[in-house]
């Protein structure tokens, strides 16, 4: 996993070492949202002193996979990784965090950032989730054969999986509804619906749906008034 960085080391090993400590720092974890452009935060200090290029090389892995490589002469990444970058200009200023461009599902899994100021190198690692959050696609009442009607709340593109959904007549939690099955999308998200079945003489007038999501810290509530006449 680590032979670029072993070769970086002993190709500085020929330039005068600095003499400066090294330390690195990242979170252990770092959450993110579906879609957003997210900074993997990683920083280094080598002391009283500048940073000095020449003896400076950033790699990053993703799942052991080495995918950039920072040093003087500029940043080489995979070329199944084009999202990736580090900022160049933050390089001399103790920054070695990573800019990961429209996440998805599959960037989640533990980041090694690997620094090396010769003669030191040092290694921390950040365990990134994704989550999506949930919305209300969907609520209102359908009309059925016979006189019935369906109250429908069509929860979309959420991650993970787990989601409470609760359906509200009137102010009032309904216990009798039906949860569907699950549908995966095409990015990986799931949407699901909460189904109540009611006769033609009940009449709510205000319907409600609340899910509650670990990617969310409050419920998300969506209200509909209905005008019968």
């Amino acid at each position: 996993m680590e032979q670029r960085g072993a070769l970086l080391i002993l190709l500085f090993s020929f330039l005068s070492p600095s003499g400066a400590e090294l330390e690195v720092q990242a979170p252990p974890a770092h959450t993110v949202t579906l879609g957003s452009d997210v900074t993997l935060p990683c920083s280094f200090s080598v002391g009283p002193t500048q940073v000095d290029l020449q003896l400076l090389a950033i790699l990053w892995y993703f799942q052991d996979t080495e995918i950039l490589v920072f040093n003087a002469h500029g940043s080489i990444k995979e070329e199944s990784e084009p999202r990736v970058t580090i900022r160049e200009e933050d390089a001399g200023k103790g920054i070695a965090s990573l800019h990961l461009a429209q996440i998805r599902l599959s960037d989640a899994g533990l980041y090694k950032c690997m620094v090396i100021y010769i003669p030191r190198s040092h290694t921390k690692e950040v365990q990134l989730t994704v989550h999506a959050v949930p919305s209300i696609s969907e609520l209102g009442i359908l009309e059925k054969p016979m006189g019935a009607s369906m109250i429908l709340c069509s929860v979309s593109r959420f991650y993970p999986k787990n989601i409470s959904v609760t359906l509200m007549k009137d102010g009032k939690d309904v216990d009798y509804s039906t949860l569907s099955d699950y549908t995966q999308n095409s990015d990986g998200t799931f949407s699901i619906n909460k189904t109540l079945m009611i006769s033609a003489s009940e009449k709510p007038r205000t319907l409600s749906c609340v899910v509650q999501h670990g990617s969310h810290p409050r419920p998300i509530q969506r209200d509909v008034q209905l005008q019968y006449g």
